[in-house]
């Protein structure tokens, strides 16, 4: 779902989308790559994730993806489940273009937000934020599901013709 709205040089879009995250099964979209298996979501644990996105809520689906979530992010506090994460925002409608957010996300919070730091070709330039909120949790797994609500600024005189 997009919405688009321009002022200017300036086109704000809104993008909603939900995101399958798994941690077990056959295709997991996100791997420990550093920590202790034992210690999941302890202090140090470092996961890698490639994630498939669609615009309707589909438990247990991997078909009508829309894009991907890619990137990693670290346990980096010992007080709470608070993450560094570098995601990088693959949609096909937008090819050859990347959106990228870096900043950090507390695990436990209902609501979390994260800054657009940037990105390439139709996202060069751009600045906004996401919220995300777990719509659908496997308490067993921990596979779950997420609900991202962006909101980008995109700039007219950088972006790509």
């Amino acid at each position: 779902m997009k919405s688009n709205a321009q002022e200017g040089n300036n086109t704000n879009t809104k993008i909603s989308f939900y995101a399958n995250d798994t941690y077990v099964g056959p295709n997991p979209s996100s791997v420990l790559i550093a920590g202790v298996d034992s210690a999941f979501f302890e202090f140090g644990s470092t996961f890698a994730f490639d994630i498939p996105l669609f615009l309707e809520f589909e438990p247990n689906t991997t078909t009508n993806a829309i894009g991907k979530a890619k990137g990693i992010y670290t346990v980096y506090t010992r007080d709470d489940l608070s993450c560094s994460i570098t995601m990088n925002l693959f949609l096909d409608e937008y090819q050859d273009s990347v959106l990228t957010f870096l900043g950090v996300l507390n695990i436990t919070s209902p609501l979390r937000e994260v800054p657009v730091v940037g990105g390439s070709g139709v996202f060069r330039g751009a600045t906004g934020y996401f919220l995300s909120q777990v719509v659908f949790n496997d308490p067993i797994t921990s596979n779950n599901i997420v609900k991202y609500d962006i909101d980008v600024n995109l700039y007219q005189n950088l972006l790509l013709h």
